[in-house]
């Protein structure tokens, strides 16, 4: 009974009528603990500079060349937009069954490179796609310059993908970094899973936005893991058909 009615002491109104405690100094809407703080400095400055770095990645991209396969060589040179092409070659005397690479530069769009097959083992069907590649080089509509090198290149060197690395980090700081205010962490992942440079978008928004320091409400209509889900299912298919680093 006695701690009943200190109980109700606590809670009982002023002098004024007003009832003193959290309520009376809590925004409308909502406890203080569920607003998202901006980023602190260190955590703003790591923003920043992945959002760099994404940008920098993403244009470093669009200059290496893109794989594609043989029967886009062949149309682009029927088209005559090959300005050149270097293409491997089986040494003389070396059997068996080999991808071969071959290069090309374009007078419109990205430079590219495929894999051919080549064959001669014994007792099998016997494939060259070079010497088509070779045929359709010397066919083309416009001169092609084309460079033919004996033998398999040394390809035992690592090639960084940067966007990839910054994707990465990207995904470091999803899942070290504050609680998100616009969809889950799960719901930023299926997204930038779908298209990469999502988490870019998430570096700018997430969890206030980069060139806003003072504390937010939440969001409306917090996008999550499930929905996010199904949605990049068909935007990944979607960013397949037009995703620029292809191009």
């Amino acid at each position: 009974m006695v701690a009943g009615v200190s109980q109700v002491g606590a809670h009982s109104p002023g002098p004024q009528g007003h009832f003193p405690g959290p309520s009376h100094v809590l925004p409308a809407g909502g406890s203080l603990d569920r607003r998202f703080e901006p980023s602190t400095s260190a955590g703003l400055i790591l923003r920043l500079v992945l959002i760099g770095c994404f940008c920098a990645a993403m244009l470093h991209a669009l200059t290496v060349p893109v794989e594609r396969n043989v029967g886009d060589l062949l149309t682009n040179l029927s088209d005559g937009n090959v300005e050149s092409m270097t293409i491997e070659r089986p040494a003389a005397g070396v059997q068996g069954q080999m991808q071969l690479r071959v290069d090309w530069t374009q007078t419109s769009g990205r430079d590219a490179y495929a894999y051919y097959e080549h064959s001669t083992l014994p007792g099998s069907s016997q494939i060259d796609e070079g010497a088509t590649i070779l045929a359709a080089a010397q066919s083309s509509p416009s001169a092609v310059d084309v460079t033919v090198r004996d033998g398999i290149a040394d390809r035992s060197a690592i090639s960084l993908n940067l966007l990839g690395l910054v994707w990465f980090a990207a995904l470091l700081v999803l899942i070290g970094g504050a609680r998100p205010r616009l969809a889950t962490k799960w719901a930023w992942f299926w997204l930038g899973l779908a298209i990469p440079v999502l988490f870019a978008v998430y570096l700018v928004l997430e969890p206030v936005p980069v060139w806003r320091r003072a504390p937010m409400a939440p969001s409306a209509g917090k996008l999550t893991g499930g929905w996010a889900f199904l949605l990049a299912l068909v935007l990944g298919g979607l960013w397949q058909s037009v995703d620029p680093f292809m191009a």
